[in-house]
């Protein structure tokens, strides 16, 4: 991650584009980890987030693409959107593919392409799959940085949200 202090902004993401034209997209992150398999617990009622795969699927009924699964606001210095892939049913990493993963990021940006997206994404498994994720991702983007941060939901609380 980058070395600066990012702290989730519930005020940048509810007064986003998105937020506004599509209300009902807008859900408690509690609410979507706990949908996608986390326990949610660590989130209090009234951290929002935006749920990109329904955009899509209201976007594109016949065609959706693949999207990040939910994206938030942070602020630092600047106010940026980070893009967040929840995988907590996921127990063999290896089942994603590098296209996939890239496809899912190009995609979930053309829907917020009016504002400023975080350059790194944030993928959360669970504990025990934690390591064999990371090590996998570090094996398809071999010789890069890779702008894929492996996390659990209680790394991610604690990096955003404390």
């Amino acid at each position: 991650m980058e070395k600066q202090i990012m702290k989730y902004s519930k005020e940048v993401t509810e007064t986003h584009r998105l937020s506004c034209q599509h209300k009902d997209c807008l859900q408690l992150i509690s609410d979507c980890f706990t949908q996608e398999g986390g326990k949610g617990n660590l989130f209090c009622q009234n951290e929002t987030c935006i749920n990109l795969d329904k955009i899509e699927k209201k976007q594109h009924k016949n065609s959706p693409q693949a999207t990040m699964d939910i994206t938030i606001g942070i602020e630092a210095s600047s106010k940026k959107m980070l893009l967040v892939e929840l995988r907590f049913n996921y127990k063999n990493p290896k089942n994603i593919g590098k296209q996939e993963i890239l496809d899912k990021i190009v995609h979930s940006k053309d829907l917020l392409s009016d504002c400023a997206v975080h350059p790194e994404y944030i993928f959360i498994f669970k504990e025990n799959v934690k390591n064999q994720a990371r090590s996998h991702f570090n094996r398809l983007f071999i010789g890069k940085k890779t702008p894929c941060i492996i996390m659990t939901e209680d790394e991610f609380h604690h990096y955003f949200f404390l």
